[in-house]
């Protein structure tokens, strides 16, 4: 709903746009490679990024500072051959969950900046790394069906997740976003 939301924002302004995703598990063994770091996409990987399409971009939340990462770790990401095996081995949706949780946060770490903390969203990279993740998601609903529509889990407040539970902050239940084509 989160992605929804910014591609309908992003769509008042340019009809046309349709936020992509950035397949991480494709770069997954050399990811600080990736031509996504590079001039000719999201620019660096180091420090303030300085060059790439948001080059010297200001942003303003938490305080004003020039978009930044800082990649800080030297491990690998999830390889399209693990996350297929997440995907083809986790009938239980929380056992999937934590499987590609884990995953994500790795990218996160990795990126640093930004990234790396509650300002995750200043960082353009955020938005195609959620993206993945929620395709990643209608990749597992597709291989079991069965399952796409059972949730566990607790709210903030300790109690079961249903179906029915809000979506705290959308005026909405958890399971309006179950079906990714609806959104």
């Amino acid at each position: 709903m989160y992605l929804r939301d910014f591609e309908r924002a992003l769509q008042a302004i340019d009809p046309t746009v349709v936020l992509p995703y950035w397949d991480w598990a494709f770069d997954s063994q050399v990811p600080e490679h990736s031509l996504i770091f590079t001039h000719a996409f999201l620019g660096g990987n180091r420090g303030p990024v300085v060059d790439g399409s948001f080059a010297h971009w200001s942003v303003s939340y938490l305080q004003p500072h020039v978009l930044q990462r800082d990649w800080r770790q030297a491990f690998s990401f999830r390889s399209t051959e693990l996350i297929n095996a997440y995907i083809a081995t986790s009938p239980i949706y929380d056992e999937f969950r934590k499987n590609v949780q884990l995953a994500a946060n790795r990218v996160h770490v990795n990126i640093g900046g930004d990234m790396l903390t509650s300002v995750a969203p200043n960082d353009p990279i955020f938005w195609l790394h959620q993206a993945f993740v929620d395709k990643l998601w209608a990749d597992w609903q597709r291989r079991h069906p069965e399952e796409a529509h059972r949730i566990n889990g607790v709210l903030r407040d300790g109690t079961p997740v249903q179906p029915s539970s809000p979506l705290p902050g959308y005026g909405t239940r958890v399971d309006s976003v179950f079906d990714t084509h609806r959104l």
